[in-house]
């Protein structure tokens, strides 16, 4: 669990447009990027230094505490279903979160502990309703070539259909990148929107980092569907439906190593177009 360069890049970009009182980490983060680079990257946009010598570290690695401290956080509280690194909340997500921390954050982020929660949705919810009305959550995790790291991989429509208006929230970004330090970051297109799955296969680890803002109150019950099926849905109840046509094995195979080699990896630029950070 930590923050990355994409996620303190990220953060600090879009600290520039919010103020952030009120922050809460699922779990201890720690500082994945060296101090020296995190302290430099606060500091030329204004910001005072996050890390010195005297700073709190868990296995040598600085805690997000003080990043998000010199960001102009007021309050960082820390939510873990254990106490063992000192978090200042203990609560278990799969179990529903007591409404006294509803509607109380201005910032929640997940930087790697929800594909470790064995009740999912009931991890996402619990974020969703602890994050205060014109708040922001945002959630830095893996999609692909993780197996066995924690629970699941994730998806990019994933948080498209959750994060959106019927569950009182609007996606803002998806961004998709490797581990390498000098690789491209990519966002995501909505399937909705091109109406396609928005499919990815990789020969590496990637992670998505994504960002949504609470619009309006978290209703009771949250849905979603997957937007292919609410079109199919929609055009069987209207006689327009056309079911595919099973191909012959000779054009599965064929099919199958197109999608592989082209359209379903990250240089598809109707799946993803490449995210570049604005100059300052």
């Amino acid at each position: 669990m930590g923050l990355g360069k994409l996620s303190v890049q990220y953060l600090l970009n879009l600290r520039q447009s919010q103020k952030w009182d009120r922050v809460l980490t699922f779990g201890r983060l720690n500082v994945a990027s060296r101090p020296e680079w995190t302290n430099k990257q606060l500091t030329r946009r204004n910001f005072p230094s996050a890390f010195s010598a005297n700073s709190e570290r868990i296995n040598d690695r600085y805690l997000a505490d003080d990043f998000f401290r010199a960001l102009g956080a007021v309050t960082v509280d820390s939510l873990d279903a254990s106490g063992f690194e000192g978090a200042t909340i203990i609560h278990d997500l799969n179990e529903p979160v007591s409404r006294e921390y509803w509607e109380q954050y201005d910032l929640v982020f997940d930087g790697g502990t929800t594909e470790h929660i064995f009740d999912y949705p009931m991890a996402l919810s619990n974020a969703m309703r602890m994050v205060k009305v014109g708040g922001t959550f945002i959630t830095h995790v893996p999609i692909n070539c993780w197996c066995g790291h924690g629970f699941y991989q994730l998806s990019p429509e994933l948080f498209f259909r959750v994060m959106a208006k019927q569950n009182g929230f609007k996606t803002e970004k998806v961004l998709i990148h490797g581990l390498w330090p000098l690789g491209a970051i990519y966002e995501a297109r909505d399937p909705e929107e091109i109406r396609e799955r928005v499919e990815l296969i990789s020969m590496s680890p990637m992670l998505m980092l994504a960002h949504a803002r609470k619009i309006s109150a978290t209703p009771a019950k949250i849905t979603a569907t997957q937007s292919d099926y609410e079109t199919a849905w929609g055009q069987y109840k209207t006689g327009s439906y056309k079911y595919k046509v099973v191909k012959s094995r000779l054009a599965k195979f064929l099919k199958n190593g197109w999608n592989f080699y082209f359209k379903k990896t990250i240089h598809n630029r109707t799946y993803y177009k490449k995210f570049r950070f604005p100059r300052e």
